[in-house]
């Protein structure tokens, strides 16, 4: 034992050199709740405004179906009117009933083009308009539904007559059409008027938010 503590020695003392320094941690700047604030409110106009910009884009196109429905429309009621009028000449029952039945087959094939692309368009323009309802936090105004009193009334009507009096048979058919192009056109006025309120509603919350 006394071997071992001759050959280690005394306890050396511990220097402390003044001019070492501590680790100092890097400060990290601190973003202004102000100026968070205000990119925020940026953001969101931007938004906003793209999503304005958008649905009346869109809106202000022309339907891409409804050149082609004409056209449809075109085969659909020629080709018939074609047969039935050759008929009355040079044609026989054979061409007559080629000629109308391709006319209606034409027909309903461009009807279902014309119909895709306008589903196509449509959806386009209610995913916009969507987009701006749910920037601009526009709740969709309630709607007028007195053409649908009117529309159901036409139609029961209609049928009535068509049922209890055949004689009226033309005129029940036109009543039950009636009915039909009422509800129609109806529900087409109500989401026109419904889209130009909730546009301008968004057009005055962007204002708004860009003013912040």
């Amino acid at each position: 034992m006394d071997e071992e503590a001759e050959h280690q020695g005394p306890p050396q003392p511990i220097l402390i050199q003044g001019s070492a320094k501590l680790p100092v941690e890097e400060s990290v700047p601190v973003q202004n709740d102000d100026t968070a604030s205000l990119q925020s409110v940026t953001s969101t106009a931007d938004g906003l405004g793209s999503a304005i910009e958008r649905y009346e884009t869109l809106d202000g196109q022309t339907d891409p179906g409804r050149a082609l429905s004409y056209i449809a429309v075109v085969f659909l009621l020629g080709g018939p009117i074609l047969a039935f009028t050759g008929l009355e000449g040079s044609m026989d029952l054979e061409e007559a009933f080629n000629t109308c039945c391709g006319g209606i087959i034409i027909g309903l094939v461009l009807a279902l083009i014309a119909s895709a692309q306008t589903s196509a368009y449509q959806k386009e323009v209610r995913l916009a308009y969507d987009t701006v309802k749910a920037e601009a936090n526009v709740r969709t105004p309630p709607a007028n539904q007195s053409h649908v009193l009117l529309a159901v009334l036409l139609i029961l009507i209609g049928f009535m007559v068509w049922v209890l009096v055949p004689e009226l048979f033309g005129i029940g058919i036109i009543m039950i059409a009636g009915g039909v192009a009422v509800a129609s056109l109806g529900n087409a006025k109500n989401n026109k008027k419904s889209r130009e309120q909730v546009l301008t509603q968004a057009k005055l919350e962007f204002e708004r938010q860009r003013g912040r």
